[in-house]
């Protein structure tokens, strides 16, 4: 789980999918935020960075957009 202002973090075994997957909860955000933290999600060298606002980003190793986007169900929000 991430509050508002966490910074840059790395998450170096998040699992996508599948019966185990991990589940990642951002902080106040909508369906649309969503879209919009996918649809712009940068992939380099294997990993993809998750913008989240001008301050906190995600960093998920060994995960690519596309699978970011087959899974969406993988992002809860919390207010």
């Amino acid at each position: 789980m991430f509050s508002p202002g966490f910074g840059h973090d790395t998450i170096p075994d998040f699992h996508v999918g599948g019966r185990h997957h991990d589940t990642m909860v951002l902080p106040n955000a909508d369906i649309g935020h969503l879209a919009r933290i996918i649809g712009n999600a940068y992939e380099a060298y294997g990993d993809t960075t998750l913008h989240i606002n001008h301050q906190d980003s995600i960093t998920l190793q060994g995960v690519s957009v596309a699978e970011l986007r087959a899974h969406p169900h993988d992002f809860r929000f919390h207010g």
